[in-house]
């Protein structure tokens, strides 16, 4: 994935408005699709088919697909930290409160399907058919994104269409922040050792 970074504002903003409207297209035929291999019997009747693409490209239920992109940007769905530790201590008892929240086996259960943080994890099928595996947290490589936020979102909302659910009503956002903190020391065995983090 190259960086952008040559191309005009207004250039990125036409960019994320065609991807949005891909993924917004994406999700609209995927569903109805669905829903037509289920045999829905509804959709059999004339004109169900357009009467259910009316649900789903109303804008005003958040529940439908373009109604709940819009719902992302209220400024209530913005994810805000809300733990600060300013200290090495308050960071290190974070890390480990993450490290035992992680592998609970109640709760999150993250280590369930993060087998061996991921390094022996087994392979599933996704939403779309294709055969995936939960990641390898161990490698520090994370596609959405590694910065703090991008590790808090993917717990807290989970990741639509993998196996990966998500925990925003499981666990309180303090304990999202802790398990943050822990999956940031995971990939390096100093800092593991450091904070005292023993996975071997």
């Amino acid at each position: 994935m190259p960086s952008f970074g040559l191309l005009k504002e207004e250039e990125l903003e036409g960019l994320v408005s065609y991807v949005i409207h891909l993924s917004i297209r994406g999700q609209l035929e995927f569903q109805v699709m669905k829903e037509i291999l289920m045999d829905d019997s509804e959709l059999a009747e004339p004109d169900g088919v357009s009467k259910r693409m009316d649900e789903y490209m109303d804008v005003s239920n958040e529940n439908s697909v373009p109604g709940s992109w819009k719902a992302a940007q209220q400024q209530d769905h913005v994810i805000m930290p809300e733990t600060q530790y300013p200290s090495k201590e308050e960071r290190k008892a974070s890390v480990l409160r993450g490290f035992e929240k992680f592998r609970q086996q109640t709760g999150a259960g993250c280590i369930k399907c993060h087998t061996d943080y991921g390094r022996q994890s087994l392979l599933f099928y996704d939403d779309w058919g294709t055969i995936g595996r939960p990641a390898d947290l161990t490698t520090g490589v994370y596609r959405g994104g590694r910065r703090p936020i991008d590790l808090y979102w993917r717990i807290h909302s989970g990741i639509n269409g993998s196996n990966m659910p998500n925990f925003s009503g499981q666990l309180s956002s303090k304990d999202i922040w802790d398990m943050v903190n822990f999956l940031q020391v995971l990939p390096y065995p100093g800092m593991r050792e450091e904070y005292g983090v023993q996975i071997d």
